[in-house]
């Protein structure tokens, strides 16, 4: 009797079955599509923040050009600037207004707006500019 119930207990113990191997799978394919989510957030999250960054660049860029033209030549304008950001062609807009703030000095308003999945994001940067500076 002893015997036979040795047997019985070596032969349930040889491996896994069918059940548990496909149970298994499923909890790893549960965890893999959760950390590829994860990494696609991760990445979108990054080109967002390179678009950002860029846009910045833009501006500041714009705002040092505007800064060295004459104060008496100062107009209004836009421009468009498409720059290349991960094998994407992102389009920036730029807009600047010039208003009279005093008699010496102008204000300086600078756009810069871009779109990323249909939501257009807009960042803007503001300056004094006077005769002399």
């Amino acid at each position: 009797m002893g015997a036979a119930r040795l047997i019985t207990v070596r032969r349930r113990s040889r491996g896994f079955t069918l059940i548990e191997i496909l149970v298994a799978f499923v909890i790893l394919m549960i965890s893999m599509l959760a950390i590829l989510n994860c990494l696609v957030v991760t990445v979108e999250h990054n080109l967002r923040n390179l678009m950002r960054d860029e846009a910045l660049r833009l501006a500041e860029a714009k705002m040092e050009e505007l800064r060295g033209t004459p104060l008496a030549s100062l107009s209004s304008g836009t421009a468009q600037v498409q720059r290349s950001l991960r094998n994407l062609l992102i389009p920036f807009d730029l807009s600047w207004r010039i208003s009279d703030y005093s008699t010496k000095t102008k204000r300086l308003e600078l756009q810069v707006r871009f779109r990323y999945r249909g939501i257009t994001h807009s960042y803007t940067v503001t300056s004094l500019l006077s005769e002399g500076s």
